[in-house]
């Protein structure tokens, strides 16, 4: 899996676990690379509050290997655009990151997924 490489910088491997850090704006040519090299399946998205900056995992598998790719975003205005064209199983876990964390995901409908009316504004938020 050399072309793993093209994605961005490896920073961790544990057998057929890849960690690879990329650039929040290399993410659609990432997502071309992944499709090229028949990965299509992605099996969930984590994302984290640093108090620094806001982490983005896309978890993809494809048979025994799993690829997380990880961006950072700006904590002060957290947005990204939707992965749902490439990928349209990752509605859901944006829609939580949303919601939990309060990141603007340009190209899906903001709604309430989880929360109710009366729960905190985002309660995965570090403030």
């Amino acid at each position: 899996m050399e072309w793993l490489k093209t994605l961005g910088n490896i920073y961790k491997t544990d057998k057929n676990d890849y960690f690879i850090n990329t650039n929040h704006k290399n993410i659609p040519h990432a997502l071309q690379i992944l499709k090229d090299n028949n990965i299509t399946h992605i099996s969930s998205i984590t994302g984290i509050d640093t108090r620094k900056d806001i982490e983005i995992i896309y978890h993809f598998s494809e048979g025994k290997n799993t690829i997380n790719l990880k961006i950072h975003i700006n904590r002060d205005t957290p947005e990204t655009t939707t992965i749902t064209k490439e990928f349209p199983g990752a509605l859901l876990f944006e829609k939580e990151l949303a919601e939990m964390l309060g990141i603007k995901i340009k190209g899906i409908k903001n709604e309430h997924l989880i929360l109710s009316d009366k729960s905190p504004v985002y309660p995965l938020r570090r403030d």
